[in-house]
């Protein structure tokens, strides 16, 4: 789970860790990204954080946890302050800039 605005952590290290993981074993991994949520979605998004979390927890040990979502593929949750919105993206989808190539090659 990645906030879409975070400043450090952009969506290509996201992709590297995917390949990464997938390399290592065969569980299944995600990218679940959130919107208008930046380096720490906990504290920024709680709502849709915490819907994330417990999907995850109440999946069967071994079976593939899958986020759920609505129609569109992004979900909606209201915070205090705004609204925040999640959605699933394939390891594949998410785009990479030359940078990034570059980048995510070293670590």
């Amino acid at each position: 789970m990645f906030g879409k605005d975070d400043p450090w952590c952009k969506p290509a290290f996201a992709k590297r860790m995917c390949e990464c993981l997938g390399k290592r074993s065969d569980h299944v991994h995600r990218y679940v990204e959130v919107e208008n949520a930046g380096h720490c979605p906990n504290h920024e998004a709680p709502t849709a954080t915490a819907a994330i979390v417990n999907r995850w927890l109440e999946a069967d040990e071994g079976a593939r946890c899958v986020i759920k979502l609505v129609e569109g593929n992004t979900e909606e949750f209201k915070e205090e302050w705004g609204m925040n919105y999640i959605r699933e993206i394939g390891a594949d989808e998410i785009s990479m800039s030359i940078f990034d190539r570059i980048i995510t090659k070293f670590v």
